[in-house]
């Protein structure tokens, strides 16, 4: 498990670094009151929900809980302290709010449970009322809730898999779906080789499928799937010849986004018509508004003679338009 641990460790740390030098530049929002890392924080309609500290001494400030006011600037605690000792005695991550903003999903790590395993929790941000969702000896990450926020799509990893081995035939991480109301959880995909958990699993509007990122063993590139969340078998629609994708995210019923090598490319769900979308560097997850028709992320064109990463703003045609975004809050879209 401690190769999956250190790289869950460093990703946090190279998105909080890179969150500090982005945080000031949050459109439609004067300087921030708190600090968080890229995974550590979502947007759930007029409100910022996070795991950060709060300032502005940064360095003696603890870590909790918060949910941030965009209309009125204002930082407020999500859980009590006996609440936090109890649950939170490490980091809340991958952040995922329901469409209606009324719940918040995350993983904190389980050491008591089995080293390395980390669960998932559902809070109920009004009341603050706080509910172990999945927790066993597994990786469970990147939560996702579903369209009609009654489920939530995760991966996690499977019972014979030992991190830092990439034996052929080892069976790494599967993805699944738990019934909120119900605890019913369902398997949708478990193949002999690693998902490549690069970003969550992407759910399509209508909740019927979802796409995820995979590769085949060490060496191997990254390559797009879809699953229909009723549990037929899945399928590969990213082109073998294009390297290392990951970070699927639905644009509609019928396309999809994903990062690869060198940029971004939109596909058709059923595989057909790859196509590029932008050539340069993008650095971390795409976001789509809530009408498919924009998508925000920070990067680099090319060619460019200016290296500096930035926030892009695109259409669907690939056409950059002009940032700031009025609805682009922090590299994310207002739900």
């Amino acid at each position: 498990m401690n190769a999956w641990i250190s790289r869950f460790s460093c990703a946090a740390v190279v998105g909080w670094l890179l969150l500090q030098g982005l945080h000031l530049q949050a459109e439609g929002t004067p300087s921030l009151p708190w600090r968080a890392g890229s995974d550590e924080y979502c947007i759930a309609r007029q409100e910022v929900l996070l795991y950060g500290k709060k300032g502005p001494d940064w360095r003696t400030a603890q870590n909790h809980l918060y949910r941030f006011d965009l209309a009125t600037s204002t930082l407020a605690r999500l859980l009590s302290d006996e609440t936090e000792s109890t649950f939170l005695k490490y980091a809340a991550q991958h952040l995922d709010a329901s469409p209606d903003g009324r719940f918040l999903v995350f993983i904190t790590l389980a050491p008591e449970i089995q080293r390395g395993a980390t669960r998932i929790l559902l809070l109920d941000v009004a009341s603050g009322h706080l509910r172990i969702l999945v927790s066993n000896e597994r990786n469970n990450i990147f939560p996702k809730f579903s369209p009609d926020g009654r489920e939530v799509a995760f991966y996690h990893s499977s019972a014979d898999i030992e991190m830092h081995k990439w034996e052929p035939g080892t069976k790494g991480f599967a993805l699944s779906i738990i019934n909120i109301a119900t605890s019913e959880i369902r398997q949708l995909a478990l193949e002999d080789w690693r998902l490549y958990h690069e970003g969550p699993p992407s759910w399509s509007p209508d909740g019927k499928y979802l796409a995820y990122s995979g590769m085949y063993g060490q060496k191997g590139g990254g390559e797009i799937y879809v699953v229909p969340t009723n549990g037929a078998e899945s399928r590969r629609i990213s082109p073998p010849d294009i390297a290392w994708c990951r970070e699927p995210v639905w644009l509609s019923n019928s396309m999809i986004l994903y990062n690869a090598s060198p940029g971004l490319f939109i596909v058709n769900a059923d595989g057909t018509g790859n196509r590029p979308l932008f050539r340069g560097a993008v650095s971390g997850m795409p976001y789509v508004s809530p009408d498919g028709r924009k998508i925000c992320f920070t990067g680099v064109p090319l060619p460019s003679s200016d290296r500096q990463s930035r926030l892009i703003v695109l259409d669907i045609t690939g056409k950059i338009l002009p940032s700031p975004h009025p609805d682009v809050i922090l590299h994310k879209w207002r739900r």
